[in-house]
């Protein structure tokens, strides 16, 4: 009974138990996850000069060719990808006995529901952080 409901409320323990080891101190993971050298970088023109590092820290330096109006996403360290979307996968592995379809299925269609309210909620991202670090002259 006991290992049931430890089974059954791990996406709920999960998520809290890696969310608190990716933000204590101590432990020392935050440094890792929003490293943002080394990394490669592509030159928009006016768009500015995007950078992607090794941790998956995204940054658009220079938007729009104003000088220090940048925009930076840690990919690894916010919130959604590690927590919720490892605790999924190992959710799944744990009852993939009880799934109806294939988990490459889920997948898909997860994907494909996700594909365009993510793209919106990029720019959406990039267009607050404008209006933000802009202030009253924002080219947003």
């Amino acid at each position: 009974y006991v290992k049931e409901i430890i089974g059954r409320t791990f996406p709920l323990w999960g998520t809290v138990l890696i969310l608190i080891i990716t933000r204590v101190p101590q432990i020392g993971l935050r440094a890792i996850l929003t490293a943002k050298e080394p990394s490669f970088s592509i030159f928009f023109q006016t768009y500015g000069t995007f950078k992607c590092s090794a941790s998956l820290v995204l940054q658009l330096e220079n938007i729009l060719t104003y000088p220090n109006l940048n925009w930076k996403y840690e990919l690894l360290y916010v919130p959604s990808l590690i927590p919720f979307a490892l605790v999924s996968f190992i959710t799944m592995g744990i009852y993939r006995k009880d799934l109806q379809s294939s988990p490459g299925s889920i997948l898909g269609v997860v994907i494909g529901r996700l594909k365009n309210p993510a793209v919106a909620l990029f720019g959406a991202l990039i267009l607050v952080q404008l209006m933000i670090n802009g202030g009253s002259a924002a080219p947003a």
